[in-house]
């Protein structure tokens, strides 16, 4: 069985209500090895997000659909020292409002699978996990800035994202602009399907990203190297009387 990431924390960006075309970052100094996950939201796809600094970014999702806002979600396993990731606006509407977040886990073989979605409705996806025990960061972003307080996170592995529980990093709400959402699953136990997002609000016109930092040491690791021994002259001849 695979031991689940540890999350070590979050690095977001000033308010989640501010534009202006301004490119926004973070600084610290996270573990080397770690893995990273970072998410950026838009208020509307025409408003586009680009990152730079730190280590390589890769990107996992991203959503731009026309009538919606943009999620973007990549990753990039940290190196030594400080890094400033840094959010750059752009696009046809690169002045509207924006924000971002980077999460960081310890103890984790690696990135996994990732998985979209946009529609109207509660925020649903299903992702498919590779490996056992692995966490699952979750973003989304409601064009409709529905209020968001009595929000519902869906359950995976009895495990309920919360702020209480301190495993929704983000929650943000401009009325006139957007509402976002931003949660993880710290175990989602068997790799196979899940279904992540949120059960309420519903009637949302959302888009939702997700992606999965994997467990450490499980199923998939490899066996252990174990050489092959010639059997003994004594012990051939025995087997041959």
């Amino acid at each position: 069985m695979a031991t689940p990431p540890t999350f070590v924390g979050e690095h977001e960006t000033t308010a989640w209500d501010t534009g202006g075309g301004v490119a926004k970052s973070v600084t610290w100094t996270p573990t080397a090895g770690n893995i990273l996950v970072a998410i950026a939201m838009t208020e509307i796809s025409t408003t586009t997000v680009a990152i730079s600094g730190g280590p390589t970014w890769t990107l996992a999702q991203s959503h731009t659909a026309a009538s919606n806002c943009a999620c973007y979600i990549w990753t990039a396993t940290a190196g030594s020292g400080s890094i400033t990731p840094t959010f750059t606006p752009g696009g046809a509407n690169g002045n509207q409002v924006f924000g971002a977040n980077v999460l960081e886990f310890s103890g984790s073989d690696g990135v996994g699978a990732s998985s979209k979605a946009q529609t109207t409705g509660a925020p649903s996806l299903g992702l498919t996990t590779l490996g056992d025990n692995s966490a699952i960061v979750v973003a989304s972003a409601d064009f409709l800035a529905l209020d968001g307080t009595s929000r519902t996170w869906r359950t995976v592995n009895s495990i309920t994202p919360s702020s209480g529980a301190g495993t929704e990093p983000t929650y943000a709400r401009n009325a006139a602009n957007y509402t976002v959402y931003i949660g993880y699953y710290s175990d989602a136990g068997t790799a196979g399907s899940k279904t992540v997002g949120l059960s309420a609000p519903g009637s949302q016109q959302y888009s939702i990203i997700a992606v999965e930092a994997k467990g450490a040491g499980g199923s998939g690791a490899a066996a252990p190297f174990r050489p092959l021994v010639a059997p003994s002259v004594a012990a051939h001849r025995a087997a041959s009387w």
